[in-house]
């Protein structure tokens, strides 16, 4: 899927359903000047917190989603503008994102992400597939987030990218377990050493 505009909006509505969204099960390229994704407004309508899947296996046929607006890929994003603006809603989980499963690729002069009102009413850059390639002149609201952002209530702003880190208990974990097997390996070698002698 291929839009080429002057300015491109995606604009959620208010209440249940009244989400707004471009989305692409291949690849999605957006040229223009500006690129526009706000969310919208109503009351809490869905249960908190959800995460990410909520985007990454969205389907357009949804039953009761908040008014959330979100420009998704599936296998590649590739989005070229001078200026990109997202902005949270006043609804819990109003969220507005640009998201992909796979690659994930911006270039513009100047992005401003706003979190909203509403709780979990992120403004992000969602790289779900995990590669992502960013290039902004001026990025306001652009923080390194090392988790989901919309696991959790808060309304915030930020580029996510995800296995960019694990949880800090499990990356210890797996190191002593990889510095126990390196212990056991050279414990095995002595005693081949030995042996051999």
């Amino acid at each position: 899927l291929q839009i080429d505009a002057v300015g491109v909006e995606v604009q959620a509505g208010h209440g249940a359903d009244a989400f707004a969204a471009i989305v692409s099960l291949g690849t999605l390229d957006i040229n223009a000047e500006t690129l526009e994704v706000n969310g919208g407004d109503g009351d809490d309508l869905a249960p908190l917190p959800i995460d990410s899947s909520v985007v990454a296996e969205f389907t357009g046929e949804p039953d009761g989603l908040p008014p959330f607006a979100a420009v998704i890929a599936n296998a590649e994003l590739n989005v070229e503008a001078q200026s990109i603006i997202l902005h949270g809603g006043s609804a819990a989980n109003a969220f507005a994102v640009l998201a992909s499963n796979g690659l994930f690729n911006v270039t513009a002069d100047t992005a401003e992400l706003t979190a909203g009102e509403g709780l979990n009413a992120d403004a992000a850059f969602l790289a779900l597939g995990g590669i992502a390639e960013i290039a902004v002149g001026n990025c306001i609201g652009c923080e390194q987030l090392f988790f989901d952002p919309l696991l959790d209530p808060v309304a915030q702003t930020g580029v996510y990218i995800a296995g960019l880190l694990q949880d800090p208990s499990t990356d210890a974990i797996l190191a002593l377990r990889d510095r126990d097997n390196d212990d056991d390996d050279d414990d095995e070698g002595e005693d081949e050493a030995g042996e051999c002698n």
